[in-house]
């Protein structure tokens, strides 16, 4: 029974970081909005990219993406599915790689290069998301039947790399003339706040599933009162730093 409610108090206390994490995205998303309605750090692409002659490209789209893209992959990846923080460092390295070589191939004024360079940058946005479907798989095998939103974490992921690959369908289309720089602004900055949006939902569902789990758990096991545990529950449970009042 002990055994059973450590698993599920030590699930419930992993819920307070990402809410944490959550607000710093969010905060970041008002600074970017903020950097629009009055443009700074904004540049001008080189001659031949996209319709547009002088195109602005709005460089704190990146700055916000190199912050908060680690976060949603920490969310995802770690917090999510449970995967150890080193399987998540690579996919996420090579995810801000990618992003930042789309953004210099805006600069690069000879078209074969520049291609060159969004080239490098799809086969990188590949190679992450195929260790972010593999956080998938290794969970949906090893993760116990009863996890708390046990599909919906899976589904945090699976989402990322569509988006990701959405936005990568924007800018193909920006940098090819199909959409405009305004056109392309409106999409990022809808696709940045729903990504959000979504990630805030998503995780207080998963919050609220684990208190559901907790609750039920303490109805179902008929958690005996601390002046009634053994010496080795007491133990088990202080060994998973939870604290217990002292009973005289």
């Amino acid at each position: 029974k002990t055994q059973g409610m450590v698993r599920i108090v030590r699930d419930v206390e992993y819920t307070f970081l990402p809410p944490l994490l959550t607000c710093v995205t969010l905060l970041m998303l008002l600074a970017e909005h903020l950097s629009c309605l009055k443009p700074v750090f904004v540049h001008i692409a080189a001659s031949g990219v996209g319709a547009d002659s002088g195109r602005p490209v709005h460089s704190f789209i990146l700055l916000e993406w190199l912050v908060n893209v680690p976060i949603l992959l920490i969310l995802a990846g770690n917090l999510a599915l449970n995967r150890p923080l080193r399987e998540v460092l690579r996919p996420l390295a090579v995810t801000n790689s990618y992003m930042v070589i789309a953004w210099a191939a805006y600069f690069v004024p000879i078209e074969g290069i520049r291609w060159l360079f969004i080239a490098v940058s799809f086969s990188l946005y590949v190679w992450a998301s195929y260790d972010m479907a593999t956080w998938v798989a290794v969970f949906r095998a090893t993760a116990r039947p009863d996890m708390p939103a046990r599909n919906l974490r899976c589904f945090l992921t699976i989402a990322l790399i569509v988006i990701f690959f959405l936005y990568g369908m924007v800018y193909l289309a920006s940098v090819m003339g199909i959409l405009s720089a305004h056109s392309e602004l409106i999409f990022v900055l809808t696709f940045n706040f729903a990504t959000k949006l979504l990630f805030t939902i998503a995780f207080a569902g998963i919050r609220a599933s684990q208190f559901n789990d907790l609750l039920v758990a303490l109805v179902r096991m008929k958690v005996l009162p601390i002046n009634q545990l053994s010496t080795g529950d007491v133990e088990a449970l202080e060994a998973e730093g939870c604290e217990l009042p002292v009973v005289d």
